[in-house]
């Protein structure tokens, strides 16, 4: 059994530690780190490490995939990503001790052909029993449906679907059943409209 990771949006994570986060100040950077993410790649990225057998595959704009591809290497495993108009979203995180500030670009719009072309090799490689992680959010414009879809066809061919995204509600969630989803805890507020502020509300 292998895992077979899937990001359709992925990112140059940019993380500037600082000296402060002040508004209307000029905070000093002390240190820049740039990484090809997307919760997709970094799964695959953890999966190398520990030796598991697993394949990224993606979507990637045309306009700064060398760069993404560059900071990727062969971190996250083998790689087939499928090119569209646009740009590999740049997102941005400022931390100052403990304090963290977040900013997400929305990336590239959504292609379904690029996405049809992702699928049609994602199955070719899928052994009946493999593990996909569809994770990360999804490209601009692409709905909860198409989203389910594409997991429904992963069950239809017998892979079993890790889902972790936030771009989910239940009737996708019933649609496509996942065998796993792993919600942040804003995730399963906006899931059940419950508020989760607690270990036993979390739980139920």
């Amino acid at each position: 059994m292998k895992v077979l990771t899937v990001t359709l949006n992925p990112a140059i994570d940019i993380t500037y530690l600082t000296d402060g986060l002040e508004a209307d100040q000029a905070n000093h950077v002390l240190r820049e780190l740039r990484q090809a993410g997307g919760k997709g790649i970094n799964v695959g990225r953890v999966l190398q490490r520990f030796g598991g057998p697993t394949k990224a595959f993606g979507l990637l704009g045309r306009e700064n995939a060398p760069v993404f591809l560059k900071m990727l290497g062969d971190t996250a495993g083998p790689t087939c990503f499928f090119y569209v108009d646009g740009r590999v979203r740049e997102n941005m995180t400022l931390r100052a001790g403990d304090a963290c500030m977040k900013f997400n670009c929305a990336g590239a719009a959504y292609d379904p052909e690029a996405v049809s072309d992702l699928l049609t090799m994602l199955l070719r490689t899928m052994e009946s029993g493999d593990f996909v992680a569809v994770s990360g959010s999804c490209p601009k414009g692409m709905s909860p449906q198409a989203l389910a879809d594409f997991c429904q066809k992963i069950k239809e061919n017998g892979g079993q679907v890790a889902l972790d995204s936030e771009n989910v509600d239940m009737d996708m969630l019933h649609a496509c059943r996942p065998h796993v989803i792993k919600p942040n805890i804003h995730e399963l507020r906006a899931l059940t409209d419950l508020p989760a502020d607690r270990d036993l509300e979390i739980k139920k």
